[in-house]
């Protein structure tokens, strides 16, 4: 699970969902999470990386390989 830490405003999730990103294990870079997944047995524990900004998430997101976009709420 790849979770960031900006919500945008308006944005409903479901409680479960929401429960499960904020009880995962925390990492703090995508090198640690690569070794803490290739240091024991397979495992389907879920992970939280965390981007304070635009530019850090898509750094994240290439590093991981996968979709950069971005979702952008428009208030017209």
């Amino acid at each position: 699970m790849f979770s960031g830490t900006h919500v945008a405003t308006g944005d409903k999730y479901d409680v479960e969902f929401v429960r499960r990103v904020y009880s995962s294990q925390i990492v703090q870079s995508v090198k640690e999470l690569v070794a803490t997944i290739e240091k024991g047995p397979p495992t389907t524990a879920e992970f939280r990386l965390t981007y304070r900004t635009r530019e850090g998430f898509t750094l994240l997101a290439k590093k991981l390989e996968i979709m950069e976009d971005l979702r952008v709420n428009h208030i017209h």
